[in-house]
C-alpha cells in the first residue's frame, strides 16, 4: 500500500540492509510547489474545454535561433496549430507555467542558460507537466538519450516541414474537426487496473468505457464505436488473445487500434504474434503516464489517417527504447556491472544510465544466461530483476550466495514485484522499486561500489565561434570525458597553463591569437611540448601548412568534411582508451 501511494505521487521507495547492522527504508517524493495538483486539474479542464470548442492544439517551440522558431511557426500554423516560441529554456519553463502546451519541440544546444537535456529532465520530473509529449529537434540528434529522458521522437536538423508535421501528428494532436472527445474502451478483469487506466485517460480529455472481462468487451464493441481499446491479456473465459483474434477476423475491425497493457511475461512467439495484430505492447510493470498517453494518442491518430485513405501504419508511432549500444572493452580499473533482466527495454535503459555514469556494463536476459556469463566474468556489482521466466531472481540470489567466488559481489534488486524485500533475506544489499529515477539509481550504485572517485580525461575545445564549440563539445555527451570550451587563443593558453588538458581540439582561424600561434607557444613551453593536439579547421591548408602541422599535431580535420564518429575515434586513440569507454577510475578497491 505504501509503495502504491508513493508511486501515485511520482516517487520511489527502497530499502537497504546490511547483515548485523539493520535495515534502512527510504521514500523519495518530488518537490512540488503548493497548488500543483490544482494546476494539473485546471490544465485538464482547459484541455477538455478546448476539445469541446475544437480549439487548435498548442505547440511550444524552444530554440535559441529565432529563424528556427519562425520557420516551425509557419509550417505548423498553416496546418491549424497554435504556436508559441521561447529562445531559452528558462523562458520556455515560464511559458509552460503560463500557458500549458499540448506538445513541445525542443532544441538541445543553447548559448545561454540550461541546455535541452536539463530542461527535458526538469519537465519530466514535474508531475503536472510529465505527460507533455516532447519532440527533440537538434543538430545533435541522440535518439537513445532522448528517449531515455522522456522524448517521444528525436529529429536531426536540418529538418523539413513534412518530417516535423509527421512527428507532431504522431502525438495525436491533429487539429480537431468535430470537437468530439476520443472514445476508448478499457478492458481488464481487475477493477483496480481498469480504474487506474480509465482515470488517466479521462484526465487527458478522453471518453472512457470500462469492461471487466472479455464478454463485456465484445458486447461493448458490438454496441458502440470506439477510437481505440486498451486490453489486458490474462483474463478468465475470454482472454485478450481471443479478443484480438476475433477482431482481426472481421473486416470492420481488422484495423481497429488495440494497445496491450499486461503484466504477463510474453514468450517470443506470443510477442511476435501480437506485434502483427496490435498497435503497441506495454508492460504494466513499466507504467509511465506520459508514454502511455502518447501511445494512445498515436494509435487514435493512425486510425484517423487510415480512415482518411492511408493504407499502412507508420512504424514511428510506437514508443520504444533505443537499441543498446554495443558492449565495449573494459578500461583498466573501470567497475563492471552485470544487469540481469528479461525485459530488453529495461536492460537498455539501465545500460544507458550506467554507461553515462562511467561504468562498464554486461547484460544478461535471464538468470541462466547470467550464470553462464559468470563463468568467465566476476562483476563488481550485479543488478537483478526478480520476476523472470525460468529461474527467478530469488532463486538466482540463492545460487549466487552459494558460489564462493561471488559471495563478495553486492547485488542491487530493481523490481516491480509486490514484495521485493524478500531479496534482502537471501543476499541482496539494496532494493529499488520500479519505476526508477536515474540520479538516485546511480547514487545507490556508487554507494554499493564504495564511492569510487572517477577521473575522466579532460578535453579542451578552442574555437572563436561559440556555436562551433557548443556543437563539438556535444559530441562528448555519451563519452566519459570532462570537456570544456574556449572562444579565443589567448584564453586557451591561460586555461592550459592553469590546468593541462589531456587533449586540445584547436581551430586555426581566430582573431588576436590564431591557432598557429597557440600551437607554436605550446610547443615552446616544456610543460606542454608534448600536449596532444587535434586540428579542426575550416581553412583550406596549403601543402606547406599541412606538412608543418602534421609534425606537431595528432590529426587534422576539415570542418566541412569531418564526421563526429571520425573525430571521436581519433580522440579515443589519442587518449589511449577503447571505443565507447573514454574514461578511467581510481580509488580504494
Amino acid at each position: 500500500m505504501v509503495k502504491s501511494l508513493v508511486e501515485l505521487h511520482g516517487g520511489t521507495i527502497g530499502i537497504e540492509s546490511e547483515v548485523g547492522r539493520g535495515s534502512r527504508f527510504w521514500v523519495r517524493l518530488p518537490a512540488t510547489r503548493l497548488g500543483a495538483q490544482t494546476s494539473r486539474a485546471t490544465a485538464v479542464v482547459r484541455a477538455r474545454a478546448a476539445s469541446a470548442r475544437g480549439d487548435s492544439p498548442r505547440v511550444l517551440v524552444v530554440d535559441d535561433d529565432p529563424a528556427a522558431i519562425s520557420l516551425a511557426r509557419r509550417w505548423l500554423e498553416k496546418e491549424g496549430y497554435a504556436v508559441d516560441g521561447a529562445e531559452t529554456c528558462d523562458a520556455a519553463w515560464a511559458q509552460i507555467q503560463k500557458n500549458r502546451p499540448d506538445a513541445v519541440l525542443l532544441d538541445i544546444l543553447f548559448e545561454n542558460g540550461p541546455g535541452g537535456w536539463e530542461f527535458l529532465e526538469r519537465l519530466h520530473a514535474a508531475p503536472e507537466h510529465a505527460n507533455i509529449p516532447v519532440v527533440v529537434v537538434s543538430m545533435v540528434a541522440d535518439l537513445g538519450r532522448g528517449i531515455a529522458l522522456g522524448a517521444v521522437e528525436v529529429l536531426q536538423k536540418p529538418v523539413d516541414g513534412t518530417d516535423l508535421l509527421r512527428a507532431v501528428e504522431s502525438l495525436g494532436l491533429a487539429p480537431s474537426k468535430t470537437g468530439e472527445a476520443p472514445r476508448v474502451l478499457v478492458v481488464d478483469d481487475d477493477p483496480r487496473s481498469v480504474e487506474h487506466v480509465a482515470k488517466r485517460l479521462e484526465q487527458a480529455g478522453m471518453s472512457v468505457t470500462r469492461a471487466y472481462g472479455g464478454k463485456e468487451a465484445l458486447a461493448a464493441l458490438a454496441a458502440n464505436p470506439f477510437s481505440a481499446m486498451v486490453l489486458d491479456l490474462m483474463m478468465p473465459e475470454i482472454s485478450g488473445f481471443d479478443i484480438v483474434r476475433q477482431l482481426r477476423a472481421q473486416a470492420a475491425t481488422a484495423d481497429f487500434p488495440i494497445i496491450i497493457l499486461t503484466a504477463k511475461v510474453l514468450e517470443p512467439a506470443e510477442r511476435a504474434t501480437l506485434q502483427k495484430s496490435v498497435h503497441t505492447v506495454l508492460s504494466k510493470e513499466d507504467w509511465s503516464d506520459g508514454k502511455f498517453l502518447q501511445v494512445i494518442r498515436g494509435a487514435i491518430q493512425v486510425a484517423m489517417r487510415q480512415r482518411a485513405g492511408a493504407t499502412k501504419r507508420p512504424s514511428h508511432v510506437q514508443v520504444q527504447m533505443q537499441v543498446p549500444r554495443p558492449a565495449s572493452p573494459r578500461p583498466a580499473n573501470q567497475s563492471r556491472v552485470l544487469v540481469i533482466d528479461d525485459d530488453p527495454a529495461a536492460r537498455d535503459l539501465l545500460r544507458l544510465y550506467l554507461e553515462d555514469g562511467g561504468f562498464a556494463v554486461t547484460s544478461a536476459a535471464s538468470a541462466e544466461d547470467a550464470l553462464a556469463k559468470l563463468g568467465d566474468l566476476r562483476p563488481d556489482l550485479m543488478i537483478l530483476d526478480l520476476a523472470m521466466p525460468g529461474m527467478d531472481g530469488l532463486a538466482f540470489l540463492t545460487s549466487h550466495g552459494q558460489t564462493e567466488a561471488l559471495r563478495g559481489v553486492p547485488v542491487l534488486v530493481i523490481s516491480g514485484a509486490e514484495n521485493p524485500q524478500k531479496a534482502l533475506a537471501v543476499g541482496a544489499q539494496a532494493v529499488l522499486a520500479k519505476p526508477i529515477r536515474r540520479h538516485e539509481f546511480l547514487e545507490i550504485v556508487r554507494r554499493l561500489l564504495g564511492d569510487l572517485e572517477v577521473r575522466r580525461p579532460y578535453v579542451l575545445v578552442v574555437d572563436d565561434d561559440p556555436k562551433a564549440v557548443k556543437i563539438v563539445t556535444s559530441y562528448f555527451s555519451d563519452e566519459l570525458v570532462e570537456v570544456a570550451g574556449s572562444h579565443s587563443g589567448r584564453e586557451a593558453l591561460e586555461l592550459v597553463e592553469a590546468r593541462r588538458p589531456d587533449l586540445l581540439i584547436l581551430d586555426l582561424l581566430m582573431p588576436d591569437v590564431s591557432g598557429f600561434d597557440v600551437l607554436a607557444q605550446l610547443r615552446a613551453r616544456p610543460a606542454t611540448a608534448d600536449l596532444p593536439v587535434v586540428i579542426l579547421t575550416a581553412k583550406d591548408l596549403t601543402p606547406a601548412e599541412r606538412s608543418a602541422l602534421a609534425q606537431n599535431v595528432r590529426a587534422i580535420f576539415a570542418k566541412a568534411l569531418m564526421s563526429p564518429g571520425d573525430l571521436l575515434v581519433q580522440v579515443r586513440r589519442v587518449l589511449g582508451v577503447p571505443d565507447g569507454a573514454t574514461g578511467t577510475q581510481r580509488g580504494g578497491r
